[in-house]
Formats: C-alpha cells, sequence, structure tokens
C-alpha cells in the first residue's frame, strides 16, 4: 500500500472516500485500510499543503483533487440517482435530499460540487469508533477561491480598473469592496494582483490602459 503520509495520490484517494462522511464511516474506512493511527497527522500535512498551493497559486494538485472528488460522486451518484449532493453540502450535515442532480453538457461528472453520501460499510467498527472524527480539507472553501481568483484573473481590465478606482477612492471600505468583487481572501488577492502585473508586463498597452481607466473611474466617482 502507497504511503499516504509521503504520496499526495494515495492520500487524496482516501480522502475522496470520507468527505461528508459520518464519523462511524469514516473511522471504519480507515481501520479496513490500517490507517486508523497515521491518518491525522497524513491528513493535516496534506490540508496544509493544498493551503499553501493556493495560497501561492499553484492550482496542479487542487485540481487534481477537485476531479477525484467529481469521480467519487459520479461513481456514488450512480447507486443514488436522486440525491443532490449540492444541497448537503450547503447544509454541511451530509444528509442527502430528494432532487435531480444536474448533468454537465458532455455528460461527465461536474467537478463544482463536493459532498456525498454512501452506503454504510459492512464492516466490522473498531474499538472507541464513536470518538473518532475525520474531517478532509475544506474543499469547498479551496473551491470557492479557486473559483474567484480564475474569475478575477479573467477580467476584462474595465473590470480590473473598478476594482483598484474603488480602492484608492475609499480605502476606508477596503474590506467591503474585496468582498463585493469575490476577494476578500487574501491569497486569492495576492494570486489575482500576480496575474494581472504579470499580464502588464507582458503588455504595456493594457498597462496604460488600465491605468487611464482608474483615473477616468476615480475622476467620476468624484464627481457624481
Amino acid at each position: 500500500m502507497r504511503d499516504v503520509q509521503s504520496d499526495f495520490e494515495a492520500w487524496a484517494e482516501v480522502s475522496v472516500l470520507l468527505l461528508g462522511q459520518p464519523a462511524e464511516t469514516s473511522g471504519a474506512i480507515l481501520w479496513q485500510r490500517g490507517l486508523t493511527e497515521i491518518w491525522p497527522q497524513a491528513d493535516g500535512h496534506w490540508t496544509d499543503v493544498l493551503c499553501e498551493d493556493m495560497a501561492n497559486g499553484r492550482l496542479e494538485r487542487i485540481d487534481r483533487y477537485g476531479e477525484l472528488c467529481a469521480h467519487e460522486l459520479w461513481r456514488r451518484r450512480q447507486s443514488h440517482p436522486a440525491v443532490d449532493f449540492r444541497q448537503a453540502v450547503m447544509r454541511g450535515d451530509g444528509e442527502a435530499v430528494s432532487a435531480s442532480q444536474p448533468e454537465a453538457s458532455d455528460g461527465q461528472p461536474r467537478a463544482d460540487f463536493v459532498a456525498q453520501m454512501a452506503p454504510p460499510l459492512p464492516a466490522p467498527q473498531p474499538p472507541l469508533l464513536h470518538q473518532q472524527e475525520t474531517a478532509g480539507p475544506d474543499l469547498a472553501a479551496l473551491s470557492r477561491f479557486l473559483k474567484a481568483a480564475r474569475e478575477a484573473s479573467s477580467w476584462p481590465v474595465q473590470r480590473y480598473a473598478l476594482y483598484w478606482a474603488q480602492l484608492e477612492g475609499h480605502p476606508e471600505r477596503a474590506e467591503q469592496i474585496h468582498a463585493e468583487h469575490g476577494l476578500d481572501k487574501p491569497e486569492v488577492r495576492r494570486h489575482v494582483v500576480d496575474v494581472w502585473n504579470e499580464r502588464f508586463e507582458r503588455d504595456p498597452e493594457l498597462h496604460a490602459r488600465w491605468q487611464a481607466l482608474v483615473a477616468e473611474y476615480r475622476a467620476a466617482s468624484a464627481n457624481g
């Protein structure tokens, strides 16, 4: 068996089985694989790695984790076609509700939802299993970070200029402005600024246009 402490893929394959599961089911999954003792440390390590990846704009592992989650949820959905997993994760309770799960246009499993329901495992439960709780990475939060970073990185230059004009014109409202534009997380803002700065370095004309738009929007705000 691969080492979940040093092998990201091995950890991720187990982690997606645990997402949204009650403590008893999660504990049984780990016990069957002989991971009960080492899982907390491994899970904490890779959760930190994913968060650090997001903060630094490294998306390969995050994207891969999302793919594994989507595949696992799609697999489970074949046995539970009437379950709307998105509503379950929004509630945060892991319970299923009766609804139709939307299909992607190409018929492939969707990667923009994270929650699942699975039938109980028939395996015996280890001692003190009721005391054990497991929690994978906050994939919903990571997904929000990723979505916000990608959207802001692909804004038209007018939108990015408006964002900065508002910040420069109303620094006392900075947190509110960040939130209004979906950039309330510092790590997302850092990634977006880095992307735009790199774009400006490659295209001085775009940079000049952005600067002119910022000045124009600030003047319009001051006059109106």
